[in-house]
Parts: C-alpha cells; structure tokens; sequence
C-alpha cells in the first residue's frame, strides 16, 4: 500500500510538471516573434484586436497552467491526507511538504486572466515554479517507505 502511494505522490508531481513545461512552451510560442499574416493586418487596420495566434498560444498557456493548478491541488491534499502515517524519513517529509505548499499557494498559478503584457513576467515565474517542482519531484524520489529500505545483507 505505501509503496502505491508513493507512486502516485510522484506520479502527480511529474504529471504538474510536464503540464508547467508545456505551459513554459506556450508561453515562449507567443513570446516569439512571428511574422505577420495577412488576416493580421486586416484586422489591425479595422479592428483594435490582439492577433488570434497569439490569443490561441495564449489560452493553451492559460490551459496547461490550470491543469497544473489541479494537480498541484490533487498532490497537496494527497500529502496532507496521508501526513499522519507514520514517516521515517521525518525530514525529507517535511521538506517535500514545505515545497508542496509554497507551490499550491502560488499567486500566478491561482489567476485566471494572462494577457500579452503578462507573457515575459510568466515565463520567469513558470521557470522558477519548474524549479521547485522539480526539487520536490527530486525529494519524493529519495522518500524511503518502510518497506522498501535497503536490506543489509
């Protein structure tokens, strides 16, 4: 039982981290420079519109980011439901709980609106987020369950 919870503690956290990184990748798509269509500059001269790529690249981002959201949501609660099992590894424990907690309670990850001007301060943040995700991916890896240490033979 201990070591399916540890799977998908882990499977949770790689699974925010793969819907960040593909967030991270939205939002470089609709950083970059592109060149302009056709239909952009018919409706850039009727319209004051953004262009409807860079609206598109945008909502993928806003997507991915919401399915992070979730699953940092799902992964929190999971830790915290299961926090009062027994723990060997007390501080590796606390440290991935500490790491979990910074990241549910992330301001950027908890808005909903992402608009153009928002696109250079979010690819930072996504970054930094990726970061401490990763450290928390890292430390469930190390967790050791009762069950599975080592045997000294």
């Amino acid at each position: 039982m201990a070591s399916n919870a540890v799977k998908s503690l882990h499977e949770l956290a790689e699974a925010a981290r793969h819907e960040l990184m593909q967030c991270q990748f939205a939002l470089d798509d609709a950083a970059a420079p592109r060149e302009r269509i056709f239909l952009d500059r018919l409706i850039d001269r009727f319209v004051r519109l953004p262009s409807p790529i860079r609206l598109w690249k945008l909502h993928r981002a806003r997507k991915h980011r919401a399915a992070a959201r979730e699953l940092i949501a799902r992964l929190h609660t999971k830790l915290h439901d299961t926090a009062s099992l027994g723990r060997h590894n007390a501080d590796l424990w606390m440290t991935i709980m500490r790491g979990v907690d910074a990241l549910s309670t992330s301001r950027w990850l908890n808005t909903d609106a992402l608009g153009k001007a928002d696109v250079a301060p979010a690819r930072a943040t996504v970054h930094i987020i990726l970061g401490d995700l990763s450290e928390v991916v890292g430390h469930l890896h190390e967790l050791q369950w009762p069950g599975e240490a080592p045997s000294s033979s």
